[in-house]
This record gives C-alpha cells, structure tokens and sequence, in this order.
C-alpha cells in the first residue's frame, strides 16, 4: 500500500496556511475571522471502462458528511468586493448500491480532505438584507477516510471496512490525493457575528489512480455552511 510521506503533508499544510498569511498581510484592514461548519452533500461522477457494464459510476448516490474549520474575510479596500478563503476539515465521499439474482451489495466511500476553497465575494444589498455571492477556485488533500462495503454473492454475506490509501497505483490505491476545482456560493449575513451560505463545488482534478480521459472520477458537492466572526 502507497503511503505519504510526512514531507507532502508538511509541504501541504504550508501552502495551505500561506493563503491566510498572504491574504491576511495584503488585507489587513477590516479582515476578521470565523468559526465555520457546515453541512456536505456529495457525490462522485466519470467514467471507467471496466465498470461500464455493471453502471457503476452512473449509479452512485449523495453521501452525507460535514466540514470545519477557519475562515478569514478581507475586504478589498474601495469596492464592494472581498475575499474568503476557508480552511476546512472535509468529508465527501458517495454511497453504490446494487443487486442482482446473484450478489446485493452496497459501498459507502467517504474520503477526508483538507479542504481550501478561495472564493471571490461581491457584497451587496436587496432592501436592507445584506446578501453576497462569489465564485473561485478550490484546493483539497487528501488525508484519510473509509471506504465500507457489505452484502452477500449467492448467499454468502461479507463486510468490508478499509482505510482509504492515497496515490496513482490503481491495484493499491483508492484515489490520488490532490484534487482542485470551482466552488460557487451565495449566502447572507444575518448581523456582523453571523453568516449563512450555500455552495456547490464542481472538481476539475482526475481523482482516480492511474486516470486518463476515458477513465475518470470527479468530486461533486453541495454545501449548506454557517460562520460565525469574531469581530
């Protein structure tokens, strides 16, 4: 099993961090932090080759998780734009169930990332309700996660619980690690303390190992978040 090397992740998290601390240094006036969380439901679209016959990937179903983490609002100074890029702890993931006269089973895929959408925000106002909408990219890792699966082949029951591993080697690994793409998001804030928003996430990476054009797998999420700031 392909594992990752405690430089990736120290060389991960860095770069994730520098958004805030560039963000944060270009902005700083009026940039607040908050407290965001929410609630994830996602899904996992492409194409494989070998599953076509059985419908696998066209099959797939929304799988529930959740996300926290930090997220840092910067005004851009003499505008009605902003930045808010989040940090976040993510669970995504898709649930597969099928069954014929001979095996019934279901899987339950739910892969961890640490997660940093970067969105663009235009602020503004409809009567006297602040509203906001924004559209940027995304950039995810992969560190963890379980991959569930149970049911029975011609009578026979079987249960599976596997830890995801991450890499390019198909007969090892479950996904490639790096994923990226665009979140689209509206919200409200409902006072200066708190805010409420939508997004939904499109993936652009290949996530699936050793993935090319005809064989492929792509994150999906919808998102219903809540923040709350500290000034």
């Amino acid at each position: 099993m392909r594992t990752q090397t405690h430089k990736q992740k120290k060389y991960v998290t860095a770069t994730l961090l520098l958004i805030f601390l560039i963000n944060g240094s270009i902005y700083a006036q009026g940039a607040r932090f908050a407290i965001k969380g929410g609630i994830n439901f996602s899904n996992q679209k492409g194409d494989i080759e070998s599953f076509n016959s059985l419908g696998f990937i066209d099959d797939t179903e929304t799988s529930i998780g959740w996300q926290l983490g930090l997220l840092l609002e910067t005004p851009i100074e003499n505008s009605q734009f902003s930045l808010q890029p989040s940090l976040l702890l993510i669970k995504k993931g898709y649930q597969y169930k099928r069954n014929n006269s001979i095996f019934d089973f279901e899987i339950k895929s739910n892969p961890l990332y640490i997660h940093a959408p970067i969105p663009v925000i235009y602020n503004f106002n409809i009567g006297r309700i602040p509203l906001f909408a924004g559209v940027g990219p995304y950039l995810s890792y992969g560190i963890g996660g379980k991959v569930d699966s149970t049911g029975d082949v011609i009578d026979v029951d079987f249960t599976t619980d596997d830890t995801i591993s991450w890499g390019n080697d198909i007969n090892e690994d479950w996904y490639r690690p790096f994923d990226w793409g665009l979140i689209f998001t509206t919200g409200v804030k409902l006072d200066r303390s708190f805010q409420v928003d939508i997004a939904y996430e499109i993936g652009a990476a290949n996530i699936l190992p050793d993935g090319d054009d005809n064989n492929y797998i792509r994150n999906r999420s919808f998102t219903l978040n809540f923040a709350y700031f500290f000034k």
